[in-house]
């Protein structure tokens, strides 16, 4: 991937700095940018409106209600907004960092998602964005299992992938046992029920293999027909194994537990590396399992053959993911060429929040009564709501007679649970649809990230689905404000994926130019050796054979050289100089060697 393509940092002033038809920096002055990296406003009035998201992709909304979000302006509103931006780098600097993340659009989570985000970010003193995400998933979790939303073309389901990236110590864990509270209060009762359902179904399973075996041995005797057997009724139904929540499960052990259990599971983790370091992710289940857990995104059935319990189809099951992990896993992840080309990244809600370590306060005693009751009433309304909505069964019809397939959602794609479009959210988010369209031609800012931006849409669509049905449960109309909420947030999530993956791809070049500047140093003097070549020189093709494996192409070669001659580490060589009894094309002297 190349550079971050939306901002030209040689040249901030250029009126093309910006890859989209109508940004630019005018009016911004970089010397009026603090020590902190903050424009000053250019007026000295503070407003107490919420600030609006940062995306280079949408245009101006107006004759918005005042709940809803408005729509985020372009850059060039930088100045009016004070809102921080990264300064460009020296001209000396080799690498480049990339943008820090933009303030997190909290005002556009709506009415009950808003001010619970806000309770536990104000009591855990971690990055808003964080407390979002992990809310956003456990209302997907709880909902997902009621409707499906609709598309501008067709439906899916309301599920939410999200990934979170954060330091340790980012108080990661507090924030999700926070939110988590009611759904697991509500995984503890189901535990209880069913714990005392499966003594029940052991003894009628015992009873009626006792009952069916009399009656085979009556009919081997002649003194029973078939009719008697079919007397004896259905077997019994096993329970439904009571969990919800998966934290690093196997492809096998996700769709067993689909198989025996809930239809609507969510895989959430404070400790994602776990599982993207875990078994489900080895070399072995890689794709298999990047395979999975994409059908379960889109609503797909998924297949499992083995031979002791034959093949398995599950149809109709829900998955709501989230998993937080640190920058190093984060960074290897976003470069894992199968995770990225099979669709599972572009599928997921990405962000990594500017970190709040070493700017949270100790309090040395209670909070104001007024703010801590405000809070504890919030989060007294999510532990109720996402109670009552756990409460509530799920639209389902059993597998089978025997109870041995588990349990289906009747809210299959072609179901008549949906949650549909009002006329005006359609239009907003065609708009929307359109604007992104537009910015994935070549050149433009989401040229290189289509994969995401193309399921942008989509995303925004799921999400409003998730904060009308955690508001009404029961709704079946998606309405204007609530889909203008959504795309801001989806729009925010986009710009930090397009920021993040360009991130590490930065980051994955440095780490190949460090490889091989160790690589020359150490390892080639002996290779020449060896070779009886003269150590003084590299070429491209010496690398291509010898050098690092991630460099074992004479493009990815030649751009690494290229990068250690701005260095200081080799020197491009004279054109026709020999070198080891031929005159090559492209060589270069190393000056440290």
């Amino acid at each position: 991937m190349s550079e971050y393509k939306n901002y030209d940092w040689d040249n901030p002033e250029n009126p093309n700095a910006l890859a989209s038809n109508d940004m630019g920096l005018e009016g911004l002055n970089w010397d009026d940018i603090d020590e902190n990296g903050y424009h000053e406003p250019l007026s000295d009035q503070k407003s107490n409106q919420p600030q609006a998201s940062i995306s280079p992709f949408s245009t101006p909304q107006t004759d918005i209600a005042p709940q809803a979000a408005t729509a985020s302006p372009t850059l060039s509103g930088f100045a009016k907004q004070g809102i921080k931006l990264p300064k460009p780098d020296a001209p000396e600097q080799v690498y480049r960092k990339p943008p820090t993340s933009h303030p997190f659009p909290v005002y556009a989570l709506g009415p009950l998602l808003q001010p619970v985000v806000e309770a536990v970010t104000r009591e855990v003193e971690a990055p808003i964005a964080i407390a979002a995400s992990s809310a956003l998933s456990i209302a997907s979790l709880s909902v997902q299992g009621f409707a499906n939303v609709e598309l501008l073309h067709g439906c899916s389901p309301v599920s939410l992938y999200c990934l979170t990236v954060a330091l340790s110590g980012e108080r990661k864990s507090a924030v999700d046992n926070l939110l988590a509270k009611p759904l697991k209060k509500h995984e503890r009762q189901q535990q209880t029920n069913y714990n005392e359902e499966l003594k029940a179904f052991k003894r009628a399973r015992i009873a009626y293999e006792q009952m069916e075996l009399t009656v085979k041995k009556s009919i081997r005797s002649g003194n029973s027909g078939e009719e008697d057997l079919e007397s004896l009724g259905d077997y019994p139904n096993a329970p439904l194994h009571p969990d919800r929540i998966v934290t690093e499960p196997t492809f096998e052990g996700l769709t067993k537990l689909f198989h025996q259990g809930n239809p609507s599971l969510g895989l959430l983790s404070d400790e994602g590396g776990q599982f993207l370091g875990g078994h489900a992710m080895n070399r072995d289940n890689h794709q298999k399992t990047l395979t999975a857990l994409s059908k379960l995104w889109d609503g797909a059935a998924i297949k499992r053959t083995r031979a002791g319990d034959g093949s398995i189809t599950l149809n109709d099951k829900r998955l709501a993911l989230h998993l937080m992990v640190q920058p190093i896993i984060a960074e290897n992840f976003l470069c894992d060429s199968l995770a990225v080309g099979q669709g599972f990244v572009p599928r997921m809600l990405i962000c990594h929040p500017k970190s709040t370590i070493g700017h949270r306060s100790i309090a040395q005693g209670p909070r104001k009564p007024e703010v801590s009751e405000q809070d504890a009433m919030a989060l007294d309304n999510w532990n109720q709501r996402i109670g009552q909505i756990l409460s509530i069964e799920m639209p389902s019809w059993d597998g089978d007679k025997t109870g041995k397939q588990g349990r289906n959602l009747k809210i299959d794609l072609d179901s008549s649970e949906l949650l549909s479009l009002s006329g005006d959210a359609r239009t907003l988010l065609a708009e929307f649809a359109q604007r992104i369209e537009l910015a994935q031609v070549k050149g433009g800012v989401l040229a290189e990230l289509t994969g995401t931006a193309s399921k942008i849409a989509e995303q925004a669509c799921r999400i409003a689905g998730v904060m009308t049905l955690v508001s009404n449960i029961s709704a079946r109309m998606i309405d204007r404000i609530t889909m203008q909420n959504a795309i801001t947030l989806a729009e925010w999530y986009l710009t930090e994926a397009l920021r993040l993956t360009n991130a590490a791809a930065i980051s994955q070049h440095e780490k190949e130019v460090a490889n091989l500047r160790e690589w020359l140093y150490e390892k080639w003097p002996e290779i020449a050796q060896r070779d009886d070549f003269n150590a003084a020189f590299i070429l491209p093709q010496y690398i291509v054979k010898n050098g690092p494996n991630t460099l074992r192409t004479t493009a990815k070669a030649k751009k690494a050289l290229a990068e250690l001659q701005t260095l200081g580490v080799v020197r491009k060589a004279e054109a026709g100089t020999e070198v080891n009894g031929i005159i090559p094309k492209l060589a270069y002297h190393v000056i440290r060697c």
